[in-house]
């Protein structure tokens, strides 16, 4: 199975709060279909394989924590795990990376809806969304599968926003910041 992950944009993005140890948030996202995209391929194999240039170790990435948060959901159902420790992950990164455009979150919520649809699951939409609450505030909105939507919470408050499509350029500096210091700042500020 391939799937095509575009950039999140924020079109606005009020931090209105910090909750129960998350920054509550209220935001517009908007996936900024175009030239730049990551690609994922799902397949099967005879153990759970991660491939791809991600910057950081496996324990940290978050298709790794989307898959640990599946199995916890499925597991917490009585369902079948098996399936999600026979499975080839390569993603082929062309989103930069911390840039603000939620390529590991898009694709963290491509690998849940992909994976759910790979070994038919049958998991519903709110479903992966309560999953995806697990491991990143963005990635609700990629498991949504919602092209536009108004976010708020922490991020699983999603809210489609029908808009007609704009088109984009994204320009990225030669410069990295990483989500989680950005908000740690906004924390200790």
């Amino acid at each position: 199975m391939n799937l095509i992950i575009y950039p999140k944009l924020n079109i606005f993005l009020k931090i209105i709060g910090y909750k129960e140890g998350f920054h509550q948030l209220n935001s517009r996202f908007v996936q900024a279909i175009g030239e730049v995209y990551d690609e994922m391929q799902i397949s099967s194999s005879s153990r759970f394989m991660l491939m791809g240039d991600f910057g950081c170790e496996m324990q940290d990435n978050l298709i790794y924590k989307a898959k640990c948060a599946m199995e916890d959901f499925l597991s917490a159902r009585s369902k079948e795990t098996k399936g999600l420790q026979s499975l080839k992950i390569e993603v082929q990164k062309v989103i930069p990376k911390g840039a603000g455009l939620g390529g590991g979150s898009g694709n963290a919520g491509a690998f849940l809806r992909g994976v759910n649809a790979f070994l038919e699951l049958g998991l519903s939409d709110v479903e992966l969304i309560h999953i995806a609450q697990e491991v990143g505030a963005d990635v609700s909105f990629f498991a949504s599968g919602v092209k536009s939507a108004n976010v708020s919470g922490r991020g699983e408050c999603i809210e489609p926003f029908i808009e007609s499509p704009l088109k984009y350029d994204i320009y990225t500096p030669p410069i990295s910041c990483d989500t989680a210091k950005v908000y740690q700042s906004y924390k200790d500020s």
